[in-house]
């Protein structure tokens, strides 16, 4: 009797692991992912926020500049909540610069001027 009860506990929590595996898996390949090759900027702010506004033409002007070499990520974390969870966003505008492996390189928060984004693209060794 002991052995079927330590069974049905086991295959009870093989169950619950793998259901949260599931909703892990599920819940983090909805958030926008880095480019894997390129340098990315992803940039997660919202419609309605002036600063991220103001840095919208910059950000489209760098992708434009660097096309080879960084992949701009323009993500709206008021329609993209789950973003905005799993970067852990707080403020925004907030930018995270992503290397060329994946990883996280530096993050920033607030309007961010052109010139320091060319300064930390160069620290990234982007090139045109």
């Amino acid at each position: 009797m002991m052995q079927g009860s330590k069974r049905g506990y086991f295959l009870i929590g093989s169950v619950i692991l793998f259901a949260l595996l599931v909703c892990t898996l599920t819940h983090s390949l909805a958030a926008p992912m880095p480019s894997i090759g390129k340098v990315t900027l992803m940039e997660l702010g919202s419609d309605w926020c002036m600063p991220c506004k103001l840095m919208r033409p910059t950000l489209e002007k760098l992708q434009k500049n660097f096309p080879k070499d960084l992949k701009v990520m323009i993500v709206d974390v008021s329609k993209d909540k789950e973003a905005a969870e799993f970067y852990r966003i707080r403020m925004i505008p907030t930018q995270i610069f992503f290397g060329r492996d994946g990883k996280e390189y530096k993050r920033h928060t607030g309007y961010l001027p052109e010139k320091e984004i060319l300064k930390i693209l160069q620290e990234m060794d982007v090139r045109e």
